[in-house]
């Protein structure tokens, strides 16, 4: 071979390795040291008093619970949750609607690894569920979820909505629209035990999911659920490029359509999110908050 051939090999190998070292590292590496890796087969959220909530964590409470009691929610559940994975500090309110049999959670989640404090990590969701199994949820997490969803269940993504009037008022709406006739399954009484055991219950159809697909294996001897090596790598390549920029392309072009589906919600660009996300514009705000106002129970 011509030395300006080996020269130039020698060149494309120096400008490409560092490249396909990365790759290597994110897509083969990680994953694969991730093989394995736990999740609590039988989590045990604890109650406990608001005295017992980090400061950061109590104030996104307060801001929403400042929507949901308006609303008709009530209180039923604080918690320390359920840590399935190592390291995680997370927190847990359950509120639900008696009379629209809507469930809302407001979760705080911190992921403590190597001896540092993870960033806290606020998402609230709300669900409604239909005597067929099927049912209706919005929430408004950073990035989609890793693992296979509840296909039976019609669910849409607002990232950077925090005002959980609007995010009931377009639930509320798809709920009637995607009833079809089914009736709701009415929401669980407002008592710790009752809803500690519906987490319970929900948890492990969430897990019996992630069996069913593969992404999980049950160590009985240890107690817990480990990762098989297709969950492994899918649930890691869900977070990496060009996976997770396709999915969020199809999480934000759905949230517009349902969005359009009600024009009396104006949208514009929300100024805390991606501003190819849909907000809703400030009239709508105004408008929405007045009618919370009306419609709250006066104090006794």
């Amino acid at each position: 071979m011509r030395p300006h051939r080996i020269a130039g090999f020698v060149a494309v190998f120096l400008l490409l390795y560092p490249l396909v070292r990365r790759v290597w590292r994110r897509y083969v590496v990680v994953p694969w040291r991730m093989l394995g890796d736990p999740m609590a087969a039988e989590p045990r959220p604890t109650s406990i008093d608001d005295a017992a909530v980090p400061t950061e964590t109590a104030a996104a409470f307060a801001a929403a619970a400042a929507h949901l009691a308006p609303l008709g929610f009530v209180r039923g559940l604080l918690a320390r949750a359920m840590e399935t994975i190592p390291g995680a500090e997370s927190y847990l309110a359950v509120w639900v609607h008696p009379r629209n049999a809507a469930v809302a959670q407001v979760m705080s989640v911190r992921i403590n690894r190597h001896g540092r404090r993870g960033r806290t990590r606020n998402v609230i969701s709300l669900h409604t569920r239909f005597a067929d199994g099927g049912g209706v949820e919005i929430g408004n997490p950073e990035t989609p979820g890793v693992f296979v969803p509840n296909r039976a269940v019609d669910s849409v993504r607002w990232p950077g909505m925090t005002n959980v009037t609007v995010m009931y008022y377009l639930h509320a709406r798809r709920v009637e629209r995607l009833r079809d006739g089914r009736d709701s399954v009415p929401a669980p009484p407002p008592e710790p035990a009752v809803l500690i055991q519906w987490l319970r219950d929900q948890h492990q159809r969430t897990v019996r999911r992630q069996l069913d697909a593969g992404y999980y294996w049950h160590d009985e001897p240890a107690g817990v659920y480990r990762k098989t090596l297709k969950g492994t790598f899918l649930m890691t390549w869900k977070l990496l490029w060009p996976w997770k920029q396709l999915r969020l392309g199809r999480h934000a072009r759905k949230l517009r359509r349902e969005l359009a589906n009600y024009p009396d919600l104006k949208i514009i660009a929300h100024p805390a999110a991606n501003p190819k996300v849909p907000g809703i514009h400030p009239e709508t705000l105004a408008r929405l908050e007045r009618e919370k106002l009306q419609n709250a129970t006066p104090p006794a």
